[in-house]
């Protein structure tokens, strides 16, 4: 269980990434012990209709993208788990890291659709976006709206925001486009 920093119980393995931008918390649901390495486990409990479309799809571009930081916390390739919660089929899955992989027996390999820094992109450009009083550019194709929380925020017609003075985050965006920027060259 973890009780760290937001006397917050959560069952799972907790995890934390920080940039000059941004902080993401997360917790991972299992860790299992193969040999004497600690892989991070993700468990997903899924009705019919989701189970079936992962299935035919693969993985949505949110649970790929909770999945890419926890390999990124962890530096290791992950164990997967799919369970229909109708019937308990269970489809099982290992997901590499960064030239890491696990072979497990009645394992499949599953590519994630989206990169570590590519979540990383997206979320320092939100951040940057609200730091300058507008809403980022959204990429439509890769727009999921029925899980997001935030849908009052878009405005289909209109990309303006309400203008935020943070000076913190102001610092923080001013540090990232000066390592942005040094990466570049």
């Amino acid at each position: 269980m973890c009780a760290e920093e937001f006397n917050e119980e959560r069952r799972g393995w907790h995890c934390n990434i920080e940039t000059p931008l941004v902080r993401l918390i997360g917790h991972i649901d299992r860790m299992v012990k193969i040999g004497n390495t600690l892989y991070p486990v993700e468990i997903k409990n899924l009705g019919t209709g989701t189970f079936y479309k992962f299935r035919k799809e693969g993985l949505n571009r949110g649970y790929a993208a909770q999945e890419a930081c926890y390999l990124e916390a962890t530096k290791l390739p992950g164990i997967y788990l799919v369970m229909h919660r109708d019937d308990d089929e269970l489809q099982r899955y290992t997901i590499p890291y960064n030239g890491m992989s696990l072979d497990l027996p009645g394992f499949k390999q599953l590519e994630l659709s989206v990169t570590f820094e590519e979540v990383i992109d997206s979320v320092h450009l939100a951040a940057l976006s609200v730091e300058e009083g507008k809403l980022p550019e959204v990429d439509q194709s890769k727009q999921n709206c029925s899980w997001c929380r935030y849908p009052y925020l878009c405005d289909k017609d209109q990309k303006k925001g309400k203008s935020v003075e943070v000076p913190a985050l102001a610092n923080a965006a001013d540090m990232w486009r000066e390592g942005k920027a040094l990466f570049a060259d």
